[in-house]
């Protein structure tokens, strides 16, 4: 009888856990996708707004963290690039020369950034 009893106790504690999942009251891990989505779209507005700096510190700080895909590495290297102009059309060149040197050899933009430095500075630049 005792066996019967707590067979049943086992049984409803299974259906509980079952309909508990179930029902999504468990937190389910967002997918690493939704977060360079949703990262993406901040830093995009962020960009339009005129706020590279601000969006190229929220990337960086997501690198920091958790690293950063290579679409979401592909948009920082576009930001140094986007920043390296605005400093350029002020007329602030050892800052748009600062920037475009975070550009990695590796990057897709790194090519665009050589030029603009070579532009800049009116002479073959050297990786740093």
């Amino acid at each position: 009888m005792r066996a019967v009893g707590l067979f049943l106790i086992a049984i409803c504690f299974i259906a509980g856990l079952v309909f508990y999942f179930s029902i999504g009251q468990y937190p389910q891990p967002i997918s690493q996708e939704l977060l360079d989505s949703q990262l993406s779209r901040q830093v995009d507005e962020m960009a339009r707004n005129g706020q590279l700096s601000s969006a190229i510190k929220l990337l960086l700080e997501e690198m920091d963290r958790n690293g950063l895909t290579v679409e979401m590495s592909d948009k920082l290297d576009e930001l140094y690039l986007k920043l390296a102009r605005d400093y350029q059309s002020k007329g602030n060149f050892d800052k748009a020369v600062d920037a475009l040197r975070n550009v990695p050899p590796d990057s897709s933009k790194y090519i665009d950034a050589q030029i603009l430095l070579k532009e800049l500075t009116g002479k073959s630049v050297s990786p740093q």
